[in-house]
Protein backbone atom coordinates (compact mmCIF):
# COMPACT_ATOMS: atom_id res chain seq x y z
CA UNK A 1 0.00 0.00 0.00
CA UNK A 2 1.18 3.29 -0.94
CA UNK A 3 0.10 6.11 1.70
CA UNK A 4 0.65 9.35 -0.46
CA UNK A 5 0.94 12.65 1.71
CA UNK A 6 -0.23 15.15 -1.13
CA UNK A 7 0.21 18.16 0.69
CA UNK A 8 3.00 20.26 -0.72
CA UNK A 9 2.54 20.38 -5.00
CA UNK A 10 6.17 18.50 -5.40
CA UNK A 11 3.98 15.55 -4.52
CA UNK A 12 2.95 13.38 -7.46
CA UNK A 13 -0.80 12.52 -6.83
CA UNK A 14 -2.18 9.22 -6.95
CA UNK A 15 -3.36 9.24 -10.38
CA UNK A 16 0.18 10.50 -11.74
CA UNK A 17 1.94 7.01 -10.03
CA UNK A 18 -0.93 4.71 -11.43
CA UNK A 19 -0.59 6.81 -15.01
CA UNK A 20 3.16 6.87 -15.17
CA UNK A 21 4.00 2.97 -13.83
CA UNK A 22 1.08 1.26 -15.21
CA UNK A 23 0.92 -0.26 -11.59
CA UNK A 24 -2.38 -0.31 -10.43
CA UNK A 25 -0.70 -1.00 -6.46
CA UNK A 26 -3.26 0.16 -3.85
CA UNK A 27 -2.82 3.70 -2.81
CA UNK A 28 -4.36 6.24 0.06
CA UNK A 29 -4.16 9.59 -0.62
CA UNK A 30 -4.06 12.15 1.92
CA UNK A 31 -4.06 16.32 1.88
CA UNK A 32 -4.11 18.88 4.44
CA UNK A 33 -2.36 16.57 6.78
CA UNK A 34 -0.23 17.43 9.53
CA UNK A 35 2.05 15.03 11.03
CA UNK A 36 -0.96 14.01 13.99
CA UNK A 37 -3.59 13.57 11.12
CA UNK A 38 -1.29 11.54 9.22
CA UNK A 39 -0.82 9.37 12.50
CA UNK A 40 -4.78 9.15 13.09
CA UNK A 41 -5.27 8.01 9.51
CA UNK A 42 -2.41 5.48 9.34
CA UNK A 43 -3.93 4.08 12.50
CA UNK A 44 -7.17 3.82 11.01
CA UNK A 45 -5.95 2.44 7.52
CA UNK A 46 -3.47 0.14 9.29
CA UNK A 47 -7.05 -1.94 10.69
CA UNK A 48 -7.36 -3.15 6.70
CA UNK A 49 -3.78 -3.44 5.32
CA UNK A 50 -0.69 -5.05 7.03
CA UNK A 51 2.63 -2.82 5.33
CA UNK A 52 2.52 0.24 3.80
CA UNK A 53 5.46 2.78 2.38
CA UNK A 54 4.53 6.51 2.93
CA UNK A 55 5.40 9.11 -0.11
CA UNK A 56 5.60 12.76 1.01
CA UNK A 57 7.65 15.81 0.16
CA UNK A 58 8.16 19.42 0.81
CA UNK A 59 7.84 20.84 4.31
CA UNK A 60 4.95 17.98 4.86
CA UNK A 61 8.29 15.07 4.66
CA UNK A 62 9.27 16.06 7.96
CA UNK A 63 5.68 15.36 9.62
CA UNK A 64 5.54 12.01 7.77
CA UNK A 65 8.88 11.02 9.25
CA UNK A 66 7.32 11.92 12.13
CA UNK A 67 4.15 9.99 12.19
CA UNK A 68 5.56 6.93 10.60
CA UNK A 69 8.12 7.02 13.28
CA UNK A 70 4.70 5.90 15.54
CA UNK A 71 3.61 3.26 13.38
CA UNK A 72 5.46 -0.32 13.03
CA UNK A 73 3.51 -0.94 9.59
CA UNK A 74 5.51 1.62 7.90
CA UNK A 75 8.24 0.02 5.53
CA UNK A 76 9.57 3.05 4.05
CA UNK A 77 9.18 6.26 3.48
CA UNK A 78 9.60 8.09 -0.16
CA UNK A 79 10.41 11.43 0.14
CA UNK A 80 10.09 14.10 -2.98
CA UNK A 81 12.24 17.68 -2.85
CA UNK A 82 12.43 17.10 1.14
CA UNK A 83 12.40 19.92 3.23
CA UNK A 84 13.51 18.34 6.88
CA UNK A 85 13.44 20.06 10.24
CA UNK A 86 16.10 19.29 12.98
CA UNK A 87 13.53 16.76 14.89
CA UNK A 88 12.94 14.90 11.53
CA UNK A 89 16.96 14.69 10.68
CA UNK A 90 17.88 13.73 14.20
CA UNK A 91 15.05 11.16 14.11
CA UNK A 92 15.90 9.43 10.64
CA UNK A 93 19.61 9.41 12.15
CA UNK A 94 18.95 7.25 15.38
CA UNK A 95 15.75 5.10 12.94
CA UNK A 96 18.39 2.79 11.46
CA UNK A 97 16.07 0.26 10.61
CA UNK A 98 13.37 2.44 8.78
CA UNK A 99 15.04 2.49 4.85
CA UNK A 100 13.91 5.85 2.98
CA UNK A 101 14.34 6.62 -0.93
CA UNK A 102 14.96 10.78 -1.35
CA UNK A 103 14.57 12.23 -4.61
CA UNK A 104 15.12 15.69 -6.55
CA UNK A 105 16.26 17.90 -9.70
CA UNK A 106 19.40 18.66 -10.22
CA UNK A 107 18.05 21.86 -11.09
CA UNK A 108 16.30 23.11 -8.29
CA UNK A 109 19.52 23.49 -5.95
CA UNK A 110 17.67 23.81 -2.33
CA UNK A 111 15.67 20.85 -2.89
CA UNK A 112 19.04 18.70 -4.30
CA UNK A 113 20.80 19.86 -0.82
CA UNK A 114 18.22 18.96 1.52
CA UNK A 115 17.65 15.79 -0.17
CA UNK A 116 21.30 14.51 0.01
CA UNK A 117 21.51 15.75 3.62
CA UNK A 118 18.30 13.53 4.17
CA UNK A 119 20.03 10.30 2.51
CA UNK A 120 23.33 11.53 3.91
CA UNK A 121 21.36 10.95 7.50
CA UNK A 122 20.01 7.67 7.14
CA UNK A 123 22.12 4.85 8.01
CA UNK A 124 19.70 2.12 6.66
CA UNK A 125 21.92 -0.12 3.95
CA UNK A 126 18.80 -0.03 1.48
CA UNK A 127 18.09 3.68 1.30
CA UNK A 128 18.55 5.40 -1.73
CA UNK A 129 19.36 8.76 -3.41
CA UNK A 130 17.36 9.71 -6.85
CA UNK A 131 19.30 12.82 -8.54
CA UNK A 132 17.30 13.33 -11.66
CA UNK A 133 14.46 14.78 -13.36
CA UNK A 134 11.47 14.13 -11.47
CA UNK A 135 9.18 12.65 -14.10
CA UNK A 136 7.49 8.98 -15.23
CA UNK A 137 11.25 7.66 -14.45
CA UNK A 138 11.30 8.95 -11.18
CA UNK A 139 7.78 7.53 -10.64
CA UNK A 140 8.26 3.93 -11.80
CA UNK A 141 12.06 4.22 -9.48
CA UNK A 142 9.61 5.08 -6.52
CA UNK A 143 6.88 2.75 -6.98
CA UNK A 144 9.70 0.25 -7.87
CA UNK A 145 11.88 0.88 -4.56
CA UNK A 146 8.48 1.10 -2.91
CA UNK A 147 7.29 -2.93 -3.89
CA UNK A 148 10.50 -3.57 -2.69
CA UNK A 149 9.92 -2.68 1.32
CA UNK A 150 6.55 -3.50 0.66
CA UNK A 151 7.37 -7.85 0.19
CA UNK A 152 8.11 -7.10 4.26
CA UNK A 153 9.22 -10.20 6.11
CA UNK A 154 6.58 -9.54 8.60
CA UNK A 155 2.95 -9.00 8.74
CA UNK A 156 1.31 -6.64 11.24
CA UNK A 157 -2.33 -7.22 12.29
CA UNK A 158 -4.85 -5.22 14.28
CA UNK A 159 -6.39 -8.00 16.83
CA UNK A 160 -8.64 -7.66 19.84
CA UNK A 161 -8.96 -10.40 22.68
CA UNK A 162 -10.80 -10.46 25.81
CA UNK A 163 -9.91 -11.61 29.21
CA UNK A 164 -11.37 -13.57 32.00
CA UNK A 165 -13.26 -10.30 34.05
CA UNK A 166 -14.52 -8.71 30.54
CA UNK A 167 -12.14 -6.78 29.18
CA UNK A 168 -11.56 -6.10 25.63
CA UNK A 169 -8.20 -5.46 24.67
CA UNK A 170 -6.73 -4.45 21.54
CA UNK A 171 -3.09 -5.09 20.17
CA UNK A 172 -0.46 -5.04 17.28
CA UNK A 173 0.43 -8.55 16.06
CA UNK A 174 3.45 -8.90 13.97
CA UNK A 175 3.84 -12.21 12.72
CA UNK A 176 7.76 -12.72 10.96
CA UNK A 177 7.43 -15.21 7.95
CA UNK A 178 9.13 -18.51 9.16
CA UNK A 179 9.17 -22.17 7.89
CA UNK A 180 9.32 -23.01 11.71
CA UNK A 181 7.06 -22.14 15.09
CA UNK A 182 9.43 -19.01 16.25
CA UNK A 183 9.59 -17.40 19.81
CA UNK A 184 6.78 -15.00 20.94
CA UNK A 185 7.15 -11.66 23.22
CA UNK A 186 4.57 -9.77 24.75
CA UNK A 187 4.58 -6.28 25.34
CA UNK A 188 3.14 -4.43 28.42
CA UNK A 189 3.28 -0.40 28.77
CA UNK A 190 3.21 1.49 31.47
CA UNK A 191 0.06 3.01 33.57
CA UNK A 192 0.67 6.59 31.93
CA UNK A 193 1.20 5.63 28.33
CA UNK A 194 -0.07 2.85 25.65
CA UNK A 195 1.25 0.48 23.30
CA UNK A 196 2.78 3.59 21.12
CA UNK A 197 5.83 4.07 23.26
CA UNK A 198 6.93 -0.04 21.86
CA UNK A 199 6.73 0.96 17.86
CA UNK A 200 10.00 0.84 17.49
CA UNK A 201 10.89 -2.26 19.67
CA UNK A 202 7.91 -4.21 18.51
CA UNK A 203 9.35 -3.41 14.61
CA UNK A 204 13.00 -4.62 15.76
CA UNK A 205 11.89 -7.54 17.80
CA UNK A 206 9.77 -9.05 14.54
CA UNK A 207 12.31 -8.29 11.84
CA UNK A 208 14.75 -10.45 14.49
CA UNK A 209 11.95 -13.12 13.70
CA UNK A 210 10.19 -13.17 17.19
CA UNK A 211 6.37 -12.91 16.85
CA UNK A 212 5.34 -9.85 18.90
CA UNK A 213 1.82 -8.65 21.10
CA UNK A 214 1.66 -5.43 21.78
CA UNK A 215 -1.19 -4.70 23.43
CA UNK A 216 -2.94 -1.85 25.06
CA UNK A 217 -4.14 -3.23 28.71
CA UNK A 218 -7.16 -2.37 30.50
CA UNK A 219 -7.82 1.34 30.52
CA UNK A 220 -5.75 2.74 28.55
CA UNK A 221 -5.51 3.67 24.33
CA UNK A 222 -7.62 1.16 22.73
CA UNK A 223 -8.79 -0.79 25.62
CA UNK A 224 -11.38 1.03 27.54
CA UNK A 225 -14.76 -0.80 27.33
CA UNK A 226 -15.19 -1.46 31.06
CA UNK A 227 -13.64 2.58 31.66
CA UNK A 228 -10.11 4.36 31.36
CA UNK A 229 -7.42 3.54 33.81
CA UNK A 230 -7.80 6.89 35.98
CA UNK A 231 -11.18 5.86 36.43
CA UNK A 232 -10.50 2.18 37.71
CA UNK A 233 -10.85 0.89 41.02
CA UNK A 234 -7.78 -0.40 42.46
CA UNK A 235 -8.90 -3.64 42.87
CA UNK A 236 -9.76 -3.75 38.77
CA UNK A 237 -5.86 -1.90 38.12
CA UNK A 238 -4.56 -4.86 40.56
CA UNK A 239 -5.83 -7.49 38.22
CA UNK A 240 -4.26 -6.21 35.01
CA UNK A 241 -1.86 -9.36 35.44
CA UNK A 242 -4.67 -10.96 33.88
CA UNK A 243 -4.39 -9.07 31.31
CA UNK A 244 -0.83 -10.20 30.02
CA UNK A 245 -2.12 -13.85 30.95
CA UNK A 246 -4.55 -13.01 27.94
CA UNK A 247 -1.78 -12.41 25.48
CA UNK A 248 0.30 -14.46 26.46
CA UNK A 249 -2.87 -17.34 26.01
CA UNK A 250 -3.46 -15.93 22.47
CA UNK A 251 0.17 -15.59 21.02
CA UNK A 252 0.73 -19.42 22.51
CA UNK A 253 -2.21 -20.62 20.45
CA UNK A 254 -0.61 -19.18 17.44
CA UNK A 255 0.13 -22.02 14.68
CA UNK A 256 3.65 -19.79 13.70
CA UNK A 257 4.73 -19.50 17.79
CA UNK A 258 6.42 -21.68 19.47
CA UNK A 259 4.78 -22.01 22.72
CA UNK A 260 7.27 -23.10 24.54
CA UNK A 261 9.77 -19.82 23.95
CA UNK A 262 7.49 -16.76 25.77
CA UNK A 263 8.93 -13.78 26.62
CA UNK A 264 7.61 -10.56 27.99
CA UNK A 265 8.87 -7.04 28.41
CA UNK A 266 7.23 -4.80 30.98
CA UNK A 267 7.58 -1.17 32.07
CA UNK A 268 6.85 0.11 35.63
CA UNK A 269 3.18 -1.49 35.95
CA UNK A 270 3.39 -3.59 33.21
CA UNK A 271 6.82 -5.23 34.09
CA UNK A 272 4.22 -6.10 37.28
CA UNK A 273 1.73 -7.73 34.83
CA UNK A 274 4.08 -9.79 33.02
CA UNK A 275 6.14 -10.80 36.24
CA UNK A 276 2.20 -11.93 37.87
CA UNK A 277 2.00 -13.66 34.41
CA UNK A 278 5.28 -16.15 34.86
CA UNK A 279 5.35 -17.50 37.62
CA UNK A 280 2.25 -19.04 36.58
CA UNK A 281 3.16 -20.03 33.15
CA UNK A 282 6.53 -22.03 32.83
CA UNK A 283 6.15 -21.28 29.26
CA UNK A 284 7.59 -17.94 29.49
CA UNK A 285 11.27 -18.07 29.66
CA UNK A 286 12.38 -14.63 29.48
CA UNK A 287 11.02 -10.93 31.24
CA UNK A 288 12.77 -7.57 30.15
CA UNK A 289 11.77 -5.30 33.58
CA UNK A 290 11.87 -1.60 33.06
CA UNK A 291 11.93 0.16 36.25
CA UNK A 292 9.72 0.72 38.71
CA UNK A 293 9.13 -2.94 40.36
CA UNK A 294 9.62 -5.05 43.25
CA UNK A 295 7.83 -7.88 43.84
CA UNK A 296 4.99 -8.26 46.24
CA UNK A 297 4.04 -11.83 46.33
CA UNK A 298 6.49 -14.69 47.53
CA UNK A 299 6.16 -16.50 44.91
CA UNK A 300 6.97 -13.51 42.60
CA UNK A 301 10.01 -13.27 44.11
CA UNK A 302 11.11 -16.77 44.40
CA UNK A 303 10.08 -17.43 40.51
CA UNK A 304 12.29 -14.62 39.79
CA UNK A 305 15.32 -15.38 41.47
CA UNK A 306 15.25 -19.30 40.04
CA UNK A 307 16.65 -21.10 37.48
CA UNK A 308 13.13 -21.28 35.87
CA UNK A 309 13.76 -17.94 33.37
CA UNK A 310 15.99 -15.41 32.91
CA UNK A 311 15.34 -11.82 33.88
CA UNK A 312 16.99 -8.47 32.41
CA UNK A 313 16.50 -5.55 34.87
CA UNK A 314 17.05 -1.95 33.48
CA UNK A 315 16.58 1.25 35.77
CA UNK A 316 18.09 4.43 36.42
CA UNK A 317 19.93 5.61 39.91
CA UNK A 318 17.46 8.10 40.76
CA UNK A 319 14.42 5.67 41.98
CA UNK A 320 16.77 4.34 45.05
CA UNK A 321 14.31 2.26 46.52
CA UNK A 322 13.03 0.30 43.30
CA UNK A 323 16.56 0.12 42.00
CA UNK A 324 18.36 -1.55 44.90
CA UNK A 325 15.15 -3.78 44.83
CA UNK A 326 15.92 -5.19 41.68
CA UNK A 327 19.75 -5.03 42.31
CA UNK A 328 19.08 -6.98 45.22
CA UNK A 329 17.05 -9.46 42.88
CA UNK A 330 19.89 -9.63 40.12
CA UNK A 331 22.17 -10.83 43.30
CA UNK A 332 20.06 -13.61 44.28
CA UNK A 333 19.80 -14.90 40.95
CA UNK A 334 22.04 -17.78 39.77
CA UNK A 335 24.91 -17.21 37.61
CA UNK A 336 23.95 -16.56 34.09
CA UNK A 337 20.03 -16.32 34.65
CA UNK A 338 19.90 -12.83 35.28
CA UNK A 339 21.74 -9.14 33.71
CA UNK A 340 21.55 -6.10 35.09
CA UNK A 341 21.94 -2.44 33.68
CA UNK A 342 21.51 0.59 35.88
CA UNK A 343 21.82 4.04 34.05
CA UNK A 344 22.17 7.68 36.29
CA UNK A 345 19.53 9.90 36.40
CA UNK A 346 15.69 9.25 37.01
CA UNK A 347 14.46 8.31 33.40
CA UNK A 348 11.49 5.76 33.95
CA UNK A 349 9.78 3.19 31.59
CA UNK A 350 10.26 4.08 28.28
CA UNK A 351 11.94 6.92 28.79
CA UNK A 352 14.76 4.70 29.08
CA UNK A 353 14.82 4.13 25.60
CA UNK A 354 15.16 8.15 25.04
CA UNK A 355 18.66 8.14 27.28
CA UNK A 356 19.96 5.19 25.37
CA UNK A 357 19.36 4.78 21.75
CA UNK A 358 20.72 1.58 21.69
CA UNK A 359 19.25 -0.04 24.70
CA UNK A 360 16.21 -1.43 22.11
CA UNK A 361 18.78 -3.23 20.09
CA UNK A 362 20.29 -4.40 23.23
CA UNK A 363 16.75 -6.31 24.35
CA UNK A 364 16.48 -7.68 20.58
CA UNK A 365 20.04 -9.16 21.56
CA UNK A 366 19.86 -10.12 24.91
CA UNK A 367 16.47 -11.91 24.22
CA UNK A 368 18.02 -13.68 20.81
CA UNK A 369 20.60 -15.06 23.02
CA UNK A 370 18.66 -16.17 25.93
CA UNK A 371 15.57 -18.08 23.98
CA UNK A 372 18.21 -19.86 22.07
CA UNK A 373 19.53 -21.70 24.91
Amino acid sequence: MLCIVANDPVVPRMEDFRDSTQTHKPALEWTNADSEVIESQLSEAQSNITNFVIVAGGETAGDAVVAASHSNAAQGLVLWSPILDQLSSELLSEWDEMPILALANPAERIFLASAVDTYLASNNPTSELFIGKLNDAAMSFTVEWACERLESEVTVSEIALETQDGWQLSGTRSLPKADEPVPAVVLMHTGRSDRSIYTRLERLLARSGFAVLNLDWRGRGKSTNLGTYFELTEETKESAWQDAVAGFDYMASLDEVDETRLAGVGAVHGAEYVARAAWRNPDIRALVILTGYRPLERQERAHLTSTDISVLYVTCSGHQITTDAMKELHLQTPSGFSQYIEYPGAAIGYQLFQIDIQLESRIVDWLIETLSR
